[in-house]
């Protein structure tokens, strides 16, 4: 989490308070879920892309990777969850 998504939130945030721009963290991160919300509709296109042009092996293969770019947030979400309920 500290590497995809605390960089990213400060890098987007930095850049943006240089032009002038205030933002919170919670705008950056909002910004950043847009960003992937973007991926994995790409990737759904991708597979319907495919699919209509009959290529199953290689809708298979984007099948694969929008199921990973569902899977890694919430395995993140999921491991977060489970730290904080074991925390002391």
């Amino acid at each position: 989490i500290a590497f995809f998504v605390a960089g990213p939130a400060m890098l987007i945030g930095k850049v943006l308070e240089n032009n002038g721009i205030a933002i919170s963290g919670q705008t950056a991160l909002w910004l950043l879920a847009g960003f992937y919300a973007l991926f994995i509709l790409a990737a759904a296109f991708q597979i319907w892309r495919r699919l209509q042009r009959q290529e199953p092996d290689q809708a298979r293969s984007a099948g694969l990777r929008l199921a990973l770019l569902v899977a890694l947030p919430a395995m993140a979400w999921l491991s977060v969850n489970a730290m904080q309920d074991a925390w002391p």
